[in-house]
């Protein structure tokens, strides 16, 4: 069986990290994936460290490698007019067009709105942008960590008392990639019913505000800047992380059944009519008292055994690992989550794999 993009020829002009990961989501997929690199350097990630060496002593760097799987690569010298009329005849050819250009740059490409659909009735146009198209923003370049503090995440993110945070990773690059490759997937399905592309347009901000999930309702609903939580769920407890007899765990209470399987294993039973813990709001407004009671039962043993026992009385919980113990985790590798590939220059590459797993 035929992978579900087969057939799809996407011409891939982006670069850094959101363009990219969308064209890698189509590529996994089995869309034919050309990446169209400037020279003389091309995608300027291919310059950010760390980088990888082959044996031959050649470097890539791995910023590059994350995103990058699943492509053919050509490299144009975009200030030729040769090399413009090149990007102008592969337009024709392509089922979908992605950008993650500042709003104005394909026009100034020869690949304006007008002259592809011109050129190419059924093509996809799909832009990826740090604010969307227009609005006083529209102008401005978009990075990770800007729309992050914009987008109201990392009011969200850090201890308590702290001060805003970032994300670990850069989430709204991940994320308006996904959003790109789903909207792109619908307009070829819409495509196939009506013979016509269209444009697909998002953005790292749209992007994370469309993340903003019960903490952006709280605000829409009840005019409420959620605080900081920490590692704390902000509205469950308890739910978030705990200090064991060798390190800290994940436990996840989530429902006043749990909360009672919780008291049984660690023996707190008085704890299940005590008004002080008697639901979710009053566990949260105790929580401080809660936990030193609960941690102080925990210090009796290590995290596994306390994940053995919980898990067994039905209470999600787990460690929290480096990305060494991640990637050595039989779980991880029986759901085949790293995948090794061959590399022209680095040999055998493991890497990612695409989480979603198809017949």
């Amino acid at each position: 069986m035929s992978l579900p993009l087969a057939g799809i020829r996407v011409l891939d002009l982006t670069r850094a990290l959101a363009g990219p990961f969308c064209t890698m989501i189509l590529g996994d997929f089995g869309a034919d994936i050309v990446k169209v690199e400037p020279l003389p350097g091309g995608d300027m990630v291919r310059q950010w460290g760390p980088f990888a060496e082959g044996s031959a002593g050649d470097k890539t760097g791995v910023y590059y490698l994350s995103a990058n799987r699943n492509k053919r690569s050509l490299a144009l010298d975009f200030r030729k007019p040769e090399a413009l009329q090149a990007l102008q005849r592969l337009a024709k050819g392509a089922d979908v067009i992605v950008d993650n250009f500042k709003p104005g740059t394909m026009a100034a490409l020869g690949l304006a709105d007008a002259a592809l659909v011109a050129a190419n009735p059924k093509l996809i146009r799909v832009s990826v942008t740090g604010f969307g198209q227009g609005g006083p923003y529209g102008e401005w370049g978009g990075f990770d960590q800007v729309a992050q503090g914009m987008s109201g995440v990392m009011s969200l993110t850090g201890e308590v008392d702290g001060q805003p945070m970032r994300f670990g990773l850069p989430i709204g690059d991940l994320t308006a990639g996904m959003w790109a490759a789903l909207g792109d997937m619908a307009a070829i399905r819409q495509r196939d019913q009506t013979g016509q592309g269209q444009r697909v347009d998002t953005s790292l901000l749209g992007a994370l505000v469309g993340l903003l999930c019960v903490q952006g309702q709280r605000s829409l609903s009840l005019g409420e800047n959620p605080p900081r939580a920490g590692n704390d769920h902000p509205v469950i407890y308890p739910y978030g992380v705990f200090r064991t007899g060798d390190g800290l765990l994940n436990i996840a209470c989530a429902t006043d059944g749990m909360w009672r399987s919780l008291c049984d294993v660690l023996g707190l039973q008085a704890l299940k009519s005590d008004a002080r813990f008697a639901d979710h709001a009053a566990r949260m407004k105790n929580r401080d008292a809660l936990r030193a009671l609960i941690e102080d039962k925990l210090a009796a043993k290590g995290g596994a055994d306390w994940t053995r026992a919980l898990v067994e009385a039905g209470i999600p919980s787990g460690p929290i690992y480096t990305l060494d113990r991640v990637f050595a985790d039989p779980q991880v590798i029986q759901e085949k989550l790293v995948e090794t590939v061959t590399h022209p220059t680095l040999g055998a590459l493991p890497q990612l794999a695409n989480p979603v797993k198809m017949a």
